[in-house]
């Protein structure tokens, strides 16, 4: 009986741990580590009021991040609410390929993006080193 019940215990939490790591994803930043990340790259990122999109970017849940001043921001910040859904956000920016203007990375549930929408010139070489340093400092933090 005592051998049941510690089975059925071991069971109850695999089941549990399987659960939370499926809705998790994987390894998540939280929205203000984003922020500082990125401020220390001299990056002052702001969030659209709202949740309002205007740009044509693919919707998602998540919350969009751009340095500001937003309006003429050259690449937005994705923050998914875990990896799952920051890999499925970025599929299809992946697929659409792009050129020397289109700047693409995702790491965790951060998905980094700017494309001829955004500006016509692309990133200049230290805009991508910036964001690169960002996105290492938050490796660096876990």
């Amino acid at each position: 009986m005592v051998a049941r019940l510690a089975l059925l215990a071991s069971l109850i939490v695999l089941v549990v741990a399987t659960a939370i790591a499926a809705t998790r994803g994987g390894v998540s930043y939280a929205k203000d580590d984003v922020i500082d990340a990125f401020s220390k790259q001299d990056y002052a990122l702001g969030e659209i009021e709202g949740g309002r999109w205007t740009r044509g970017a693919p919707r998602g849940p998540g919350t969009f991040l751009f340095p500001k001043p937003i309006d003429t921001a050259p690449f937005y910040v994705f923050v998914a609410p875990n990896d799952l859904l920051a890999r499925q956000f970025f599929a299809p920016l992946a697929q659409a390929g792009g050129g020397p203007g289109v700047f693409d990375l995702l790491q965790g549930n951060i998905v980094v993006s700017s494309d001829a929408s955004l500006t016509e010139t692309g990133l200049t070489r230290d805009e991508r080193h910036r964001i690169q340093a960002a996105m290492s400092l938050l490796a660096q933090s876990r």
